[in-house]
């Protein structure tokens, strides 16, 4: 092939670069074939290759063309590496803010709730499992310890202290996985 062609065929693929390595490299094999099957039908000659080239119009218009052909797709929006601040704060204070006078988990239910990352059935986890975080856990502990068998305490106990911090796992796996998208109609 002609230096013109190879230069013409490098200038295509330059102007591809924003395709998928797959689609490019079809796209210049499409064209270098155009080329040489047009070709094949005259002498060869430089003035021949002008006009071939110039009946496919600028590496950048059938960039251009091909763009409008392929199915526009958006790259998949990245996944959050870690829970966001405002997210994370909703979480400690889901967990640990009732030992603020009961204030501090209610800041954090208003901020799960005013959250975008969560969807209603995980802010109504966040908000109805055991209420208050861990600060009933001490609480009902010394209430039951008395009267109470200690196998009941205990369990109560661990309930108490295992549901909160489950929650707060459970809430902070659904942040890194971003915000519910909702389904297409």
């Amino acid at each position: 092939m002609s230096n013109t062609v190879e230069r013409y065929l490098a200038r295509l693929e330059q102007a591809a670069a924003g395709l998928s390595t797959s689609r490019r490299e079809e796209l210049v094999d499409e064209i270098r074939e155009h080329i040489e099957g047009a070709l094949e039908q005259t002498d060869g000659g430089e003035a021949a290759i002008r006009s071939t080239l110039a009946a496919l119009g600028t590496p950048e218009e059938i960039v251009a063309a091909e763009g409008r052909s392929e199915p526009a797709t958006a790259p998949p929006a990245p996944r959050p590496a870690r829970v966001a601040g405002r997210d994370l704060a909703a979480i400690l204070f889901l967990l640990l803010g009732g030992f603020v006078f009961l204030g501090g988990w209610l800041v954090g239910v208003a901020l799960l709730w005013s959250s975008p990352t969560w969807n209603v059935r995980d802010k109504l986890i966040g908000s109805l499992v055991v209420p208050g975080g861990l600060t009933p856990a001490p609480l009902l502990l010394l209430l039951v310890a008395g009267p109470a068998s200690a196998v009941t305490g205990v369990l109560l106990g661990l309930v108490l202290v295992v549901a909160p911090i489950a929650t707060a796992i459970y809430l902070a796996r659904q942040a890194r996985n971003g915000p519910p998208t909702l389904p297409a109609h």
